[in-house]
């Protein structure tokens, strides 16, 4: 009778474990299910972008009326696959967009004579009756670089009359004080820097070719002596940004050589906000989401929005903010604030 009591509890003990395991077994084979949907997932991106077909190569759609069959069937969809490809650029027989017209650019006309020896008849000797012009242009494209020279004049008063002896012409206005580069010169400085994004090397060699050898830490100087000039424009942008319903924004690390009370690390983190129109990129030791906080204008202590105010933020930094996740993890973004 005790074996019989001892076997039922040897088994019964054992039945448990196996269901505990069974338990365990099943959670993590869901989890391990769930993680291959999503590297799946990924694979398929990462394949789309490496395999998938460039919107770039994508052939334009054949002109029906040059390219269609007798039968109807597309001269495409009738190629054998052993064919060659197309040839690129203009088909013939195909009309084309013409030259384009450039009569808003500057013009200059150049009058071309005919030589005075062949105006007239070489038998008779009388001139010939002027026929009209034939008209053809060009595009010109120069460079110049020019040095001003500022002369001020100054008089001398000849009377004995109290007051100064001389005067002189006021000091032309520099948006640099000191500095040698006009307005210009420094609109196209940033226009080539910050829009073409050339470095200062190839802007250096670049002035340097057209006859202006400077220093690449002139340029240098230049460019950082422009950011208190251009720090109303960076405010504006950024209250601009502050007011948009949507925004994308993402971070990445970014080595400095600055030195932080308290702390021996040099990572700082790049920031970039997108909006309809405006892009603001700001450097700040932290990847808290207060940066995101304070550059939508959102307080962090608010349990909602202003009245009226809706407010789309980019999926990638949903895990920092402190608002529920709406749906799956594919979700791409979020919707703050409740509609008007």
């Amino acid at each position: 009778m005790l074996d019989d009591v001892a076997d039922v509890a040897y088994w019964r003990e054992r039945a448990e474990r196996a269901e505990a395991q069974l338990t365990d077994t099943q959670s993590r084979l869901t989890e391990t299910s769930q993680r291959t949907t999503e590297l799946a997932e990924q694979v398929a991106v990462l394949r789309r972008i490496l395999f998938g077909r460039s919107s770039e190569k994508t052939r334009p759609a054949p002109d029906r009326q040059e390219t269609a069959h007798p039968d109807g069937q597309d001269e495409r969809d009738s190629a054998s696959p052993g064919d060659a490809p197309a040839r690129r650029g203009q088909r013939r027989g195909r009309s084309g967009h013409g030259r384009r017209d450039y009569s808003q650019l500057e013009t200059r006309e150049e009058i071309h004579d005919v030589p005075a020896a062949e105006r007239t008849c070489a038998g008779c000797g009388a001139a010939f009756v002027p026929l009209g012009t034939e008209d053809s242009e060009q595009i010109d494209w120069q460079v110049t670089i020019t040095r001003i020279v500022h002369r001020r004049l100054r008089y001398r008063r000849r009377c004995t009359c109290p007051g100064s002896r001389t005067v002189i012409a006021p000091v032309p206005g520099k948006p640099i004080a000191k500095g040698r580069f006009t307005p210009a010169f420094l609109a196209r400085l940033l226009y080539e820097k910050y829009v073409l994004g050339l470095g200062l090397h190839r802007i250096a060699r670049a002035l340097a070719t057209g006859g202006f050898a400077v220093a690449e830490g002139t340029i240098a100087g230049a460019l950082q002596a422009t950011a208190d000039l251009l720090a109303p424009l960076e405010q504006a942008i950024i209250a601009r940004k502050a007011t948009a319903v949507q925004v994308h924004a993402d971070e990445t690390g970014w080595q400095v050589f600055e030195h932080r009370e308290g702390t021996d690390s040099t990572r700082w983190w790049l920031w970039v906000f997108v909006t309809e129109d405006t892009m603001v990129f700001t450097m700040d030791p932290t990847r808290s989401a207060a940066v995101l906080y304070r550059h939508v204008g959102i307080e962090r202590t608010a349990t909602a929005l202003p009245e009226g105010r809706r407010l789309v933020v980019s999926w990638r930094l949903l895990h920092r903010l402190s608002v529920p996740r709406p749906g799956r993890r594919r979700r791409s973004a979020v919707v703050l604030g409740a509609h008007p």
